[in-house]
């Protein structure tokens, strides 16, 4: 029996409630609540009623669902999450670091992974993956940077990538953790990203979790259908790190009034993606992909990136920036992309992505390349350099910030932490130095006159 039947059994014998919410399932619903979510969503909205059990110390049917979901998955524990993939890094931090400890930290990192590091006050050396100049993307994070790395800094206490990265670029994961696990450091995986691509065959499940990762978090709204803010944290059985501590550190940064609805949605996008209806929309999903790469590979202009997860679909057109790219077939088709940059435009694609949507696509794409005459914008190729600091995260926080003109903060001390979204990778740390290519950057790509500076 899924979380769901379950739910739906206690609800049946509910009784006259004096408790949180204070609609009460159906008793009181704000009527644009009703037209917009309808009545059936807030029948689930309940609290932690006598039988239902508790995400902060699941001893019931949110256990029992969770370790049905880590069988699945090929995980010793499984914990649910409903304030997405950044509570799980957070967590996961927090579960292993303590002020000063020394973290080594993939440069792609989401910016998660900075708000970690102004909670546990750990200090971060940084790692840099491979850059792709021919697509403008980072790729992986290569096993000889790792071992060269931890080699050079002694006491590292966890290790820290995301794997696959934004574009389905993944690493080494087996290896790397190899490299770990002999010099006593925790492997901390961000797959928030790349849930889906396991679910092709349910027969072997390959995460990073099950190739020898400590940690991995994986967002399931990204691209397995579940709504925003689903993700799971994934523990691997032999991992120093006990389920408790994760527990904890969980407990930390959730609500004590979790969403039922959002619980119940993470156990039903694992169980479905686990039946044969869910592969068989995995398995379409990707044949669908296949003769969509297949079809636009035959156009000698177009050029379509082999990587690792499917769903990540990374397309250039020749004579064209990406950002060029962008534009056109928002303006001109209504087509909006997740994300471009000089070289290339990322296509993300789910379990909401139809054959119907990709046909569109194409269709664009090639119209595009029979265009005689394009206008094209000046382009700016961009590699974030290794963060430099002066201080850390933790010893930034709470600092207080002037703001001067960027073009004149060469060399000066960033204190405010600049991303953007997507993909949510930071462009300055607060503590860096900043130079030039920021500058660069911060002026031409994100049109930022000002930036906030220590000191």
């Amino acid at each position: 029996m899924s979380l769901n039947d379950d739910i739906k059994t206690l609800l049946k014998h509910k009784k006259t409630m004096f408790t949180t919410p204070s609609h009460d399932g159906t008793d009181f619903i704000v009527p644009d609540y009703e037209k917009f979510l309808g009545r059936k969503f807030l029948s689930y909205d309940c609290s932690e009623y006598d039988g239902f059990d508790n995400l902060s110390s699941p001893d019931g049917i949110i256990k029992e669902a969770q370790e049905s979901c880590a069988k699945f998955l090929g995980a010793e524990n499984l914990f649910f999450l409903i304030n997405g993939s950044t509570s799980g890094i957070l967590a996961s931090m927090l579960s292993r670091l303590k002020i000063n400890d020394k973290v080594l930290i993939a440069r792609n990192c989401h910016k998660a992974v900075y708000n970690g590091l102004v909670l546990t006050g750990a200090k971060p050396y940084w790692i840099m993956p491979e850059f792709n100049e021919e697509w403008g993307i980072y790729g992986e994070v290569s096993t000889k940077s790792v071992s060269d790395a931890l080699n050079k800094y002694s006491k590292i206490k966890a290790l820290i990538i995301t794997s696959p990265t934004y574009n389905g670029v993944t690493s080494n994961i087996s290896e790397i953790a190899d490299i770990c696990r002999k010099k006593g450091v925790i492997l901390i995986v961000d797959e928030a990203h790349g849930a889906l691509k396991q679910f092709l065959s349910t027969e072997k499940i390959t995460n990073a979790v099950t190739q020898g990762a400590d940690i991995s978090v994986q967002s399931l709204h990204k691209n397995c259908g579940a709504p925003n803010p689903c993700a799971i944290l994934l523990r691997n059985k032999d991992s120093i790190i006990p389920s408790e501590n994760i527990q904890k550190s969980l407990n930390l940064i959730n609500t004590s009034s979790p969403s039922y609805p959002l619980i119940c949605a993470v156990d039903a996008s694992i169980r479905f993606l686990f039946s044969k209806k869910g592969n068989d929309k995995v398995r379409e999903l990707y044949f669908n992909i296949k003769n969509f790469k297949d079809e636009l590979s035959q156009i000698e202009e177009i050029k379509i990136l082999e990587n690792d997860d499917f769903s990540k679909v990374l397309i250039k057109v020749d004579n064209l920036t990406g950002y060029d790219l962008s534009e056109i077939l928002y303006d001109d088709f209504d087509i909006e992309d997740e994300l471009s940059n000089e070289k290339s435009v990322l296509f993300h694609c789910g379990l909401g992505t139809s054959k119907l949507k990709l046909n569109k696509l194409k269709n664009a794409l090639k119209k595009i390349v029979q265009r005689k005459e394009m206008s094209f914008k000046k382009s700016l190729s961009y590699k974030f350099p290794l963060p430099e600091s002066r201080l850390t995260p933790k010893e930034v926080f709470g600092l207080n910030v002037k703001y001067i003109s960027t073009e004149k903060s060469l060399g000066k001390t960033c204190g405010e932490l600049i991303s953007e979204c997507p993909p949510e990778v930071p462009v300055l740390f607060p503590g860096e130095i900043i130079r030039q290519e920021h500058i660069d950057y911060l002026v031409f790509k994100m049109k930022k006159s000002s930036i906030g500076i220590i000191g």
